[in-house]
């Protein structure tokens, strides 16, 4: 019996010292702890078939990986898609393709089955000129926004959007920027001093660019920003003049480091 309980005891110990070894680096955080790697056996994040996946973060991306919020799909590819799935920001939804991000806002529900569902389509898409990038990635994030990235060679787009922001910031480095109206009976019924006013699809945006830029109209509209590199797009209530420059006066004011 005391062999027995001394084989159990020392089988025990080398257990409990084995531990860190099976589970990686123990790391404390606060009254509990987390591992630095997986346990045996166990799978990391997968598609629904079961196929491995990695995070799609850009080189200078330094936060822990978020694996369930609304824009898990922009650092996640589950769906095979190395953009996005529709993001619902809300008032925008929004999708990440590879010639940019489409730009929209469902006013309606769709009643199906035992859903209600808001279906997306697309009135803008927002990029840069002749540029087109295999995947976007997430920068950075903060807890109701998040930056994205399109790059390709020394050439790159960024945006962040957010819960509740009725616009989206963009940057854009060695490119003009781009705007692409998709939707029907697509008009633009303001363009001066770098500021835009589009109708498409029966809803209002406006484009913010820097003081001193200008706006080319040739099916899509193009600008150089008056070699700045940001502007800013707003989903509009109305197209009323007064509204228009109180979005206007709000636009240069990008949303940074947003924390509760």
């Amino acid at each position: 019996m005391i062999r027995f309980r001394t084989l159990l005891y020392l089988f025990l110990i080398l257990m409990w010292c084995s531990t860190p070894n099976a589970f990686g680096q123990s790391v404390d955080v606060g009254a509990g702890s987390y591992s630095t790697s997986l346990p045996s056996g166990a799978v990391g994040p997968q598609k629904a078939n079961g196929q491995n996946i990695s995070p799609k973060v850009s080189s200078n991306f330094a936060q822990p990986i978020q694996t369930n919020d609304w824009w898990s799909s922009l650092i996640y590819p589950f769906y095979g898609d190395q953009h996005s799935n529709v993001l619902y920001a809300h008032p925008l939804n929004v999708r990440a393709t590879s010639s940019g991000l489409e730009m929209g806002h469902t006013q309606n529900h769709v009643f199906a089955a035992n859903d209600y569902l808001y279906p997306f389509t697309a009135d803008l898409r927002v990029g840069m000129a002749n540029f087109t990038a295999p995947s976007t990635q997430v920068v950075s994030y903060g807890d109701w926004t998040v930056t994205s990235i399109w790059q390709t060679g020394s050439k790159d787009l960024q945006a962040t959007i957010g819960h509740g922001l009725p616009y989206v910031y963009f940057r854009v480095n060695e490119g003009e920027a781009e705007i692409v109206p998709l939707g029907s009976n697509s008009t633009v019924w303001h363009n001066q001093e770098g500021v835009l006013g589009i109708t498409t699809g029966g809803k209002s945006y406006g484009v913010f660019a820097p003081a001193g830029s200008s706006w080319n109209e040739s099916g899509t509209l193009r600008s150089s920003l008056n070699g700045k590199d940001y502007f800013s797009v707003a989903i509009l209530p109305d197209t009323r003049p007064e509204t228009l420059e109180l979005f206007r006066s709000h636009a240069y004011a990008f949303v940074t480091n947003s924390l509760v």
